[in-house]
């Protein structure tokens, strides 16, 4: 986390975007230094690499039995949160074309319809510090609650691109504060919970830098997903379709938590349809209020393909054959299976037939009987949210929050019930689990830094593009077989011993 603040502290530079307007006094500050983008690329791979590094060895010393005090670590995160957004968002572009958005519905127009290309040929400043980005061509993409609280952050900077930049990290930057507010709740009396949370949540350097810094609006949808598994915890089956609908309402892609409370749910007909119905009409009013042109809008975030992702190597063999745009469509919906597939083998990996959850019940029994639901829904969400991210076709590195919070929570309390009686924690496939994550997210960081500069020099170009086309879909694929080859490891053993 040092690294990166001194890299923000210089100011705009490959990884940092201007922010024109201020006022001088207002965060995020920079000192002018600007020491090459090959030494700004190179520190942030360094910082992503050690982040990488001191959360495999935190997990390796909590499974020693490490019990760090949570208290001090919640400060620390705290802390880091705050000097996150001290200085300019990087990594990425994105808070850019989020202003745009937000000047655009401030100024009257509908970020549906219009285009920030609009504001560029206005002269609007906040258009023009987007000048370059790919995306001032395209319509919004996210739902509902992002356009108004971009829309706010817009209003508040009233044509100061550094104001309303600052303003959306800030919301961020509380939302990531709120989400571990809500999942050190959750963990309970758990200590063992409670320093995963820490761990993998509030100290958590990539977060920090992916879903802090870098200000995306993820950190805004999954305080609504965490809030609904609190209330999914209390059985206010009304109100989690209501939390639920207001994360989607952020980001289409928080869909998933839909997906796995069907599949918690599915044997409790009305419970579920207390949750679908109220989370379809808080959807249904969210989007009458920005109108119906959202809906067609964000529906298109699902016809694009990431350059990282897997599947980039398999598009241009396949394009050569039936073209770029049905290519691209097939993968999109390899992709959507592969989360399927991935789901089921990562939900093996975390439940295996037999094991049992704290409170000593099968765990797929913990909804039917009266138990806390909570324990069935978290190793589904788990399981779907890493199989989408490691195996879609477009996830970007920020998305991953989506499994991220789950899993803080859920391997903590999952428990195997041993022969002597005995609860002792699965030591094999959680593990693999945290891992995984904790690889798959930090790869896919790296291979989008810098992130801000529009034309690199050779060297760094060949080095970006080395990073994202090449070791980051490598990575993708090593984990994904890394994980078939556990499961198959599993099931052989278990056939073996008799057990799971």
């Amino acid at each position: 986390m040092v690294l990166v603040l001194l890299v923000g502290s210089f100011g705009p530079t490959a990884a940092q975007a201007k922010l024109p307007g201020g006022p001088v006094w207002l965060p995020p500050y920079g000192l002018g230094i600007d020491p090459g983008p090959m030494a700004v690329t190179l520190l942030l791979i360094g910082a992503m690499a050690i982040g990488m590094a001191g959360l495999l060895v935190g997990l390796r010393a909590l499974n020693r039995g490490w019990r760090p005090d949570v208290r001090r670590l919640t400060r620390i995160g705290t802390a880091l949160t705050v000097l996150m957004i001290l200085v300019g968002p990087m990594g990425s572009t994105d808070v850019l074309i989020y202003a745009g958005y937000g000047r655009l519905a401030a100024t009257g127009r509908s970020p549906y319809v219009d285009t920030v290309r609009e504001l560029i040929n206005s002269g609007d400043p906040i258009g023009l510090a987007n000048g370059g980005i790919r995306w001032v061509d395209t319509t919004s993409v996210y739902g509902p609650i992002t356009t108004w609280l971009q829309t706010l952050a817009a209003w508040i900077g009233n044509g100061s691109v550094h104001t309303t930049v600052f303003v959306m990290t800030a919301l961020g930057a509380v939302a990531y504060l709120i989400t571990g507010v809500l999942l050190r709740r959750l963990a309970g009396d758990d200590h063992l919970r409670q320093a995963r949370v820490a761990l993998l949540w509030t100290i958590n350097p990539i977060l920090l830098f992916i879903a802090v810094n870098s200000g995306h609006a993820d950190t805004w949808g999954i305080v609504f997903a965490v809030a609904a598994l609190v209330s999914l915890s209390r059985r206010h089956w009304i109100l989690t379709g209501v939390l639920v609908a207001a994360a989607c309402a952020v980001k289409i892609t928080f869909g998933i938590y839909v997906l796995a409370l069907v599949i918690v749910l599915r044997r409790l007909p009305k419970k579920l349809a207390l949750v679908i119905v109220s989370g379809l009409l808080t959807g249904a009013i969210c989007y009458l209020i920005v109108g119906p042109e959202a809906i067609r809008s964000t529906l298109l975030a699902g016809t694009k393909y990431a350059s990282a992702s897997p599947w980039r190597w398999p598009l241009y063999p396949l394009s050569d054959l039936i073209g770029l745009a049905p290519g691209v469509r097939v993968i999109v919906i390899v992709g959507w299976l592969s989360m399927l597939v991935f789901g089921w083998l990562f939900y093996r990996l975390l439940v295996p037939p037999g094991s049992r959850t704290v409170e000593g019940r099968p765990i797929t029994a913990a909804v039917e009987e009266s138990g806390d639901p909570l324990a069935a829904m978290l190793p589904v969400i788990t399981a779907l949210g890493i199989g989408w991210v490691l195996t879609s076709a477009y996830t970007l590195p920020w998305y991953d929050v989506v499994a991220w919070a789950p899993v803080a929570l859920l391997l903590g309390g999952l428990t195997d019930q041993r022969a002597d009686g005995a609860r002792s924690t699965d030591p094999s496939g959680a593990r693999l689990v945290d891992r995984v994550l904790v690889i798959r997210t930090g790869a896919s960081v790296i291979g989008y830094l810098p992130g801000a500069a529009y034309y690199f020099p050779p060297a760094v170009q060949l080095l970006t593009d080395v990073a994202r086309n090449v070791m980051a879909p490598a990575v993708s694929w090593a984990l994904m077989i890394l994980v078939v080859l556990a499961v198959l490891r599993r099931r052989r053993v278990g056939r073996q011993t008799g057990r799971p």
